[in-house]
Parts: structure tokens; C-alpha cells; sequence
């Protein structure tokens, strides 16, 4: 009783502060107009502040005879209005297609990706609520994203190139609700693309689908970044031209003449400076859990996995750093990918033709990770070159290495039959290879490396790193990860 009376006086107080008027005894409003805009104004930035990273389920509509038997999960990554998108699932034809002069029945199976980067900015009309405080927020308002993105489909085995790809515009009209530490975000997602590849027969350029996201929140307001000033510069081309003149001729023994050619070629380079701001959040320090998990795409050739352990991870200037600990069970295939048959010499990577003898292992990992901001890097090929200096961005890409020991028990197949296939592996390769390059079951402890690529924001990271278990080489594998670092060191005063 006392829970709902006290829901009941929060929601009709918020109710209250949200409507921005209070009246007193002569029943006269002491909010004033001017005063009513600035509270708007201050409760929309708040909104476009908004940032982090979470999780979307959706089903692309692709095609009038394409769908698919499970959501698609996608990661979802917002700092500010800047939005960065990555997600996978499968597909599944069946139908009618154009055939010949006619038409015909196909039925197959594919799995697809779709990656898409652009913005999302809130919008203040139909809000409702308000945020009065980073934990006292209970707000919604209509968003409005856009977005260049691609969907590219191969083969369920990945027998061959991508059979198809859509590249598009989208436009998503949302509704995005905030709540302490997160969000829940509703958006319908309007494709206009265009189709490419043999079987773009059956995939549409246009098209549209609900999605939900549920977000974790970036604490931007813990770190209280500091804007500041850095240099950048933009280099462009114009009037290029090119011109190919003889440069000599050259006559072989046999009579055969050679013409030599060079080519020059003229541009005007035209190189202009700009300033650009940059949410420092200084050096820090952050301890959290962290969630790994393997692309689902993966599942017909090998069983999908996931860790769960905690890390300790920071971050000053350019550098990437951290500590991680992780426990869980991964999926392994039937048979690694070979590099030298007659010497046996394998790789650290699964044949992915081969979805039978599948099986899985309990792996423990302790490993440093050591990377850097490469966020400049990736906007070089535009012709922009920026300089960061010391400041720790609030929102960056990095990328680097992990270095580290692992364990490997509790093997087991997931048909009892295969146990004795491998056995027999093992007599015909007679001692050319370590024998956990031929039976997974012989698995053990060793030295665990691999790199990685992230995208971090604030409080948030989401990693994917390829994992290289020497002592359990049919172990290693490709994993999504999601980390939640709070800050326990961190410049607090701006």
C-alpha cells in the first residue's frame, strides 16, 4: 500500500513540475513565460545529449517472398545525434520468382548483415515529461533519424561472395523514451535502396520495418566533458589531368619493337584549415561487466556461445587499455581450415563448409588488451585530417591486440558419434600436427591472443575481437562484446 501511494504522489508531482506552473494561495502561476521557454529549451538539449549503446530487435522486410524465422539483433550506438548501426540475422525465400519466360519455385537459406552510420536527433514537439536530474527522469519525445546504410546476404556456408547486397537511405521516424541510466527507443525504418547481385530477384530496394532498441545510458553526465578546440585540416583535388606521352622505343633481338610511355598527370591541391570541437573527458578509469556473445550468422557451422566476466578498462589521450576476466562456453565446428595438407599445418579458423561433428568447450580468459584511437585514421580516404592532441574524446573508435593465457575443459560433442571419428583423425595424421589441431576434445591450456576493434562511448563499449586460442585452436573464434565500465577514476571538475 505504501508503494502505491508513494508512485501515485511521484507521478502526480512530476505531472505537477512537468506542466511548469504551481500555483499558491491567490492561485496565480509564479512560472513566467520567459521562464517556461527556458525550461524547454534546457529539457531538449538534455535530450540531444543523450548517448550509449544498446541492443535492437527487428525483422528487415526484404522481399515479399523473404523472411525470417528468428528477430535480427542489431547494436545500436549513439553519442549525441551521431548514430552508428550494426546488425545480423538470417533470411529465408520461398515463393515465386521470375524464371525464363515464366516463373519458379526457390527455396534457400542466407545469412545478411547491415551497417549504416547517420544521425538521430530528438525533437521537442508532443514531449512529454521531463528530466529533473540525470537519475530522475522519466521524458519522451518523437526522434527523427536518417541514415546511409547496406544489407549484404551470402550464402548460408559462405560457399561464395555476397549473392546479394541493398544500399539505401533511411529515414526513421521514432518515439524514444528516457528512464534513469537508459532509454527505450521505437522507430519504424523507411529503405529507399537500390538491389545488386544475381539474386537481387527477390530482394526489395524498398521497403520498411518496426524495430525497438532498448539503450543503456553513456553517464555523459558523470564525465561532464569539456568542450574544447582542436585543429583539423581538409585537402581536395580539382582540375585533374592527365597526359601520356612516348618516352622511347626499344628493339628486342628478334625484331620485336617496345614503346615506352609515361604518363603526367596535373592537379590543383587545394588544403584549408578548420576548427572542430571535441568532448574531452580527460584520462580515466572504469571497472564493470562485460557480455560477449557470438554472431548469430554463425550457427550452421558452428554452436553459439557466450562469456560473461568483468573488466577494468581506461583510457587517456589516444591510448586504449584494460584488463579482462571471462568464463563461458563456446561452439566449435568439425574441422579447422588447413594451410599446408602434406605438412599439417592448419589455421586458427573454422572450415565453415562443414556443420557436422560440432561440439562445445568451457573456456576461462585472462588477458591485457592494448589499443588506440583510430578515429582520425578512418577520415583520411575523405581527405580530412584532424588532431586530437591529449584529449580523450568522449566518443571514438579504437583498435588493438590482447595478449594473455586461457583454459579449455568440459568438451563435449554434440553427437556421441563423433568422439570416434577424431580418434581415427588422429591415426591417419600420425603426429604431423599437435593433436588439438585434429581433435578438439585434446583441447588444453595455453597462450590466448587475438585483436580488436571498438566503439566507445563514454561509460559503454562495444568490441569485436578475434580470439586466437593456441591451446584450443578450435576455440578461436570472432565474438560481439558489450562492457559497462563505471568510472572509479576520472577528472571530475571541468
Amino acid at each position: 500500500m505504501k508503494s502505491i501511494l508513494f508512485l501515485f504522489v511521484s507521478f502526480y508531482t512530476f505531472q505537477v513540475f512537468a506542466q511548469d506552473s504551481l500555483k499558491i494561495g491567490s492561485g496565480k502561476p509564479i512560472v513566467t513565460p520567459e521562464m517556461r521557454k527556458v525550461y524547454r529549451k534546457n529539457q531538449h538539449k538534455l535530450d540531444m545529449n543523450h548517448g550509449g549503446i544498446g541492443l535492437t530487435l527487428y525483422r528487415p522486410g526484404l522481399g515479399e517472398i523473404v523472411s525470417s524465422e528468428k528477430p535480427w539483433i542489431g547494436v545500436n550506438i549513439l553519442s549525441d545525434i551521431f548514430e552508428l548501426k550494426f546488425g545480423f540475422g538470417n533470411t529465408e525465400v520461398n515463393g515465386l520468382i521470375p524464371y525464363g519466360f515464366g516463373q519458379g519455385y526457390i527455396y534457400t537459406r542466407e545469412v545478411g548483415t547491415q551497417f549504416s552510420i547517420g544521425v538521430n536527433i530528438p525533437v521537442s514537439f508532443f514531449s512529454i515529461g521531463a528530466q529533473r536530474s540525470p537519475l530522475f527522469v522519466f521524458r519522451g519525445h518523437p526522434v527523427l533519424s536518417t541514415e546511409l546504410g547496406a544489407y549484404r546476404m551470402h550464402d548460408e556456408f559462405f560457399f561464395k561472395k555476397p549473392s546479394s547486397s541493398i544500399y539505401y537511405l533511411g529515414i526513421n521516424p521514432g518515439y524514444r523514451i528516457r528512464i534513469p541510466l537508459g532509454s527505450i527507443e521505437f522507430n519504424y525504418n523507411l529503405r529507399l535502396g537500390i538491389r545488386m547481385g544475381e539474386n537481387d530477384k527477390y530482394y526489395k530496394g524498398i521497403g520498411g520495418h518496426p524495430s525497438i532498441t532498448l539503450r543503456v545510458d553513456a553517464l555523459k553526465w558523470r564525465y561532464n566533458p569539456n568542450m574544447i578546440s582542436a585543429k583539423g585540416v581538409y585537402v581536395s583535388t580539382t582540375n585533374v589531368n592527365s597526359t601520356t606521352y612516348n618516352t622511347g622505343t626499344r628493339y628486342n633481338q628478334d625484331g620485336s619493337r617496345v614503346e615506352y610511355y609515361t604518363t603526367y598527370t596535373t592537379a590543383d591541391v587545394n588544403v584549408s584549415n578548420f576548427n572542430f570541437g571535441i568532448q574531452d573527458i580527460g584520462p580515466h578509469i572504469g571497472i564493470g561487466p562485460k557480455f560477449s556473445f557470438m554472431n548469430p550468422r554463425r550457427k550452421p557451422y558452428i554452436p553459439l556461445g557466450q562469456l560473461y566476466g568483468a573488466v577494468i578498462e581506461g583510457r587517456i589521450g589516444a591510448g586504449d587499455f584494460g584488463f579482462c576476466v571471462e568464463k563461458g562456453e563456446i561452439g566449435h565446428g568439425g574441422k579447422l581450415q588447413e594451410k599446408n595438407e602434406f605438412e599439417g599445418e592448419y589455421y586458427y579458423r573454422l572450415d565453415k563448409s562443414k556443420d557436422d561433428d560440432l561440439g562445445t568447450l568451457t573456456v576461462t580468459n585472462a588477458y591485457f588488451n592494448f589499443g588506440f584511437d583510430i578515429s582520425p585514421m578512418l577520415l583520411m580516404p575523405l581527405g580530412i585530417g584532424i588532431d586530437k592532441g591529449k584529449a580523450t574524446s568522449f566518443f571514438s573508435i579504437t583498435s588493438g591486440f590482447i595478449i594473455g593465457i586461457h583454459t579449455a575443459k568440459n568438451h563435449q560433442f554434440i553427437d556421441t558419434l563423433s568422439s570416434p571419428y577424431f580418434q581415427n583423425m588422429l591415426l591417419i595424421d600420425n603426429g604431423k600436427a599437435k593433436e588439438q589441431f585434429i581433435d578438439p576434445s585434446k583441447s588444453k591450456t595455453g597462450f590466448l591472443g587475438g585483436f580488436y576493434i571498438s566503439a566507445q562511448v563514454g561509460a559503454l563499449n562495444f568490441k569485436i575481437t578475434k580470439y586466437k586460442y593456441h591451446g584450443a585452436p578450435f576455440a578461436s573464434t570472432v565474438m560481439c562484446s558489450i562492457a559497462y565500465r563505471v568510472p572509479i577514476i576520472y577528472k571530475r571538475d571541468k
